[in-house]
C-alpha cells in the first residue's frame, strides 16, 4: 500500500507541510509514479512516520521525535529520555500547583457564598510579603535608580512563579486602622525556598500565627473593610493582636457593573485578657 501526501497528512493527522518538512529532512522519502507523475511514500515510510508520532504523544516535538527516531546513536537514547522524563515531572508539579491553587479559590468563592460561615481558627503559615516596587524613574540617585532596578527584577521573577506566588495586600495595621496602597506579592516561606526565589531585606516577614480566616469583597484592587471580620471575633472572645494581610483570589462584575474582588483574609487574633473581680 502507498500513499500521496495528502494521503499521509490526513492519515496522521498533519499538515501537508508536516510531511513535506520531514522529507526536506531526509526523514522520509517519496518516489514519483512516472505513470502519474505524482509522488508516493511506501509501507516502510508510512512505519518510520508512525514510530515518529509514537514519540510525539509521549509529549516530544517533531523535530525531536524525528530526531530520536533516525539520528539518535544508541548511546543517546537514555539521556534523551531522562531529560524528556525530567520536563514531565515539572509539568506534573505546575498541574499540582494549578489544581491545588483553583481548589483554594474555588474554596473562598464558596465560602463567600455561604452567608451563614461559621468563625474559623487557622494557623496562618508563614508567609513572605513582597510590596511593588516603583519604576526606576522614583529614584533621585543613581545608587537608588540601581536598587529599584533590582527590586523590580525580584518582583519580575516572583510573579513568573504564579500561582505559586499570589497577590497579597495588607489591609489594616495591629491597632485596627484601614491602610491603602500597601499591596503586593505574598508565598509561603517552604515556597520560597522550595522555588528558590530571591528575596530582599526590605520584605515583610509573617511569622505563622494564630488567625481569624474570613471573606470580604472590595472595589477592583482596593483593600477591603476588615471591620466585620473584627467584631465577628470580638463576639467569640478575641481581640486583633496584629497586622491584617489577605490573599485576592478573584474579580468579578458586580450588578452594577463595578469591578468587585474577593479577599481571603488572615486576622491575627489572641484571646481577651479577663481581670479578676
Amino acid at each position: 500500500m502507498r500513499y500521496r501526501t495528502g494521503e499521509m497528512a490526513e492519515f496522521f493527522g498533519m499538515t501537508k507541510e508536516g510531511i513535506r518538512y520531514l522529507e526536506r529532512q531526509g526523514l522520509i522519502t517519496s518516489r514519483r509514479d512516472e505513470q502519474n507523475r505524482y509522488r508516493y511514500f511506501s509501507r516502510s515510510e508510512i512505519t518510520r512516520l508512525k514510530e515518529i508520532r509514537s514519540y510525539q504523544a509521549l509529549g516530544f516535538s517533531l523535530e525531536e521525535a524525528a530526531r530520536i527516531v533516525c539520528r539518535t546513536p544508541r548511546e543517546e537514547l537514555l539521556s534523551r529520555m531522562d531529560e524528556k522524563l525530567s520536563e514531565l515531572e515539572k509539568k506534573e508539579e505546575q498541574i499540582r500547583q494549578m489544581r491545588t491553587t483553583l481548589q483554594e479559590r474555588r474554596g473562598v468563592v464558596a465560602r463567600m457564598l455561604d452567608t451563614q460561615e461559621a468563625f474559623e481558627l487557622v494557623m496562618r503559615p508563614e508567609i513572605l510579603f513582597f510590596n511593588h516596587v516603583s519604576d526606576e524613574a522614583s529614584g533621585e540617585s543613581a545608587r537608588e535608580k540601581e536598587a529599584i532596578a533590582h527590586a523590580r527584577a525580584v518582583e519580575k521573577t516572583w510573579i513568573r512563579a504564579m500561582p505559586a506566588v499570589g497577590f497579597w495586600a495588607m489591609h489594616c495595621d495591629a491597632s485596627g486602622q484601614t491602610v491603602q496602597g500597601i499591596y503586593g506579592s505574598g508565598a509561603g516561606l517552604d515556597t520560597v525556598r522550595r522555588l528558590g526565589l530571591p528575596v530582599l531585606g526590605e520584605m515583610v516577614h509573617l511569622e505563622p500565627c494564630l488567625c481569624m480566616r474570613g471573606v470580604l469583597e472590595a472595589r477592583g484592587t482596593q483593600v477591603g473593610d476588615v471591620t466585620a471580620l473584627l467584631k465577628r471575633a470580638q463576639a467569640h472572645g478575641y481581640t486583633l493582636c496584629g497586622d491584617v494581610y489577605g490573599q485576592m483570589h478573584v474579580h468579578y462584575l458586580s450588578e452594577t457593573g463595578e469591578r468587585m474582588a474577593i479577599h481571603e483574609m488572615f486576622v491575627p487574633v489572641c484571646e481577651k485578657t479577663i481581670k479578676n473581680a
